[in-house]
């Protein structure tokens, strides 16, 4: 559809914008309270599952805020800009995102071991 209209307008703008459709989809899926946790290891499901629910809003919001910024670049018609975006932004956004979540998952299972250790 955005192709055709692409053509029919000559206005590259209408693909463009086209990755920002998946991204919006793929937030509004992840929306779903605790989707992540069926992807995560047992000790962290058992241990932190309050951070899993709420890490799966912050992809959902990531993935909002990538379409939301694809939008706005294909707005401009630059195409180095666009590529440069798609590449760069939306891959490394995606792997820092991930990076953080391991980090922080790995931290604060550990603390939640340690406490309970020195409980027991």
């Amino acid at each position: 559809m955005l192709g055709c209209a692409t053509l029919l307008t000559h206005d590259p703008r209408f693909v463009l914008a086209k990755p920002a459709i998946g991204h919006i989809a793929i937030g509004a899926i992840m929306l779903k309270r605790g989707w992540m946790l069926r992807y995560m290891p047992p000790i962290v499901t058992q241990t932190i599952p309050e951070y899993v629910t709420f890490a799966g809003y912050a992809w959902a919001a990531l993935c909002f805020a990538l379409g939301a910024g694809t939008i706005g670049i294909a707005m401009t018609g630059d195409m180095k800009l666009w590529t440069f975006y798609v590449t760069v932004v939306l891959v490394g956004a995606k792997i820092a995102a991930f990076a953080i979540q391991y980090i922080a998952f790995r931290v604060l299972v550990g603390i939640r071991l340690r406490a309970a250790a020195q409980r027991a």
